[in-house]
């Protein structure tokens, strides 16, 4: 998959965090979708207004936290569901118990974007 025809969505309640995200992302040439929550992030992923490739998305979010948001992405139909990495700088959501609910990886903040759009584009290809 070309990376033009990529498109992430970031999702976290720090604007700076979701702004940097964007930046590096689309310097890449990927289409970035932002949420500032996992609630936003259900209506934007189920809209169908974005074919979301993966998410990348905070732990610790109020209104819907990033572990509500991948129980409720685990009840889509699995050729509809994105590829999803869990970041915090901390949180009681551990590397197993994420992976065991759907994602990818946890990440711990700060981790190298450049890795990390490496391991998605390997994944997508």
């Amino acid at each position: 998959m070309k990376d033009s025809e990529m498109t992430i969505m970031v999702v976290d309640d720090d604007p700076g965090l979701r702004d940097i995200f964007t930046v590096l992302l689309e310097e890449e040439g990927i289409v970035v979708v932002a949420a500032e929550n996992g609630k936003e992030a259900w209506k934007q992923l189920t809209s169908g207004k974005h074919k979301i490739n993966a998410i990348i998305s905070d732990v610790i979010m109020p209104e819907m936290d990033g572990k509500q948001l991948l129980k409720k992405i685990a009840t889509l139909p699995v050729q509809e569901r994105p590829l999803i990495y869990m970041m915090s700088g901390h949180s009681e959501l551990t590397r197993d118990e994420a992976i065991a609910m759907g994602a990818q990886d946890m990440i711990p903040k700060p981790f190298d974007i450049e890795k990390l759009i490496g391991d998605i584009r390997s994944k997508l290809s």
